[in-house]
């Protein structure tokens, strides 16, 4: 005789603590003046209630309170403002921004923090080289390049051989699209004009931060 078993199935959902509950996203950013502006991708900061600055000085023991200022959705870039009462000054900024558009085969580095939860908070660098002087589809505000990035490299700079910016890593094209992107800085100084004139820099160390939003 074949015996039969009753099975109940029971379908659960997610409480509506858990569903409201946000998860924490972290990415670069680079100073553009030394009151604390700060350039980035916007999608590291979008829909975030909370915007926070470490790394300044290489000090991750302290965070600082910032908020999106400006923003450019089509391209993914946005501008934050560290606002924090125990915030002074970035000091002088000590690398140059170049809208000049840099050669195939060119040589460039990448800063960034990518991946901090696995591989910590402690800054990586990754080189190659320029592969395309276009991006996705021949998108001309945006170069291919060789060097590794990974997620949280999002918002960090560029740099040619110089030490000058070149371009913003973009790792969320990176992942959907197989190719490792950057928007030029000719993209970037046509969304925010205005501010670059706030901007006016001197040479030539490096000065990264981490975003967590």
């Amino acid at each position: 005789m074949r015996e039969f078993r009753e099975f109940k199935w029971i379908k659960t959902f997610p409480s509506l603590e858990t569903m409201h509950q946000k998860q924490k996203s972290s990415g670069t950013g680079f100073a553009i003046s030394s009151n604390g502006l700060i350039a980035t991708c916007n999608h590291v900061v979008e829909n975030s209630d909370q915007i926070v600055v470490r790394g300044i000085n290489n000090d991750f023991d302290k965070s600082y309170r910032a908020k999106v200022i400006a923003r450019d959705k089509n391209n993914d870039l946005a501008i934050i403002q560290i606002e924090d009462t125990l915030f002074k000054t970035l000091g002088i900024i000590p690398f140059l921004l170049t809208d000049k558009t840099i050669e195939v085969g060119s040589s460039i580095f990448v800063l960034g923090y990518p991946m901090r939860s696995s591989m910590g908070d402690e800054i990586k660098l990754t080189n190659g080289i320029i592969s395309s002087q276009s991006g996705f589809r021949g998108d001309i505000t945006a170069y291919q390049i060789s060097a590794p990035v990974q997620p949280g490299n999002s918002g960090g700079p560029l740099f040619d051989d110089n030490g000058n910016i070149v371009g913003i890593i973009n790792a969320k094209k990176f992942s959907s699209r197989k190719r490792r992107l950057c928007n030029k800085n000719k993209l970037l100084k046509k969304s925010f004009g205005d501010t670059f004139t706030l901007s006016k820099t001197s040479k030539h160390k490096y000065f990264n931060f981490k975003i967590v939003a």
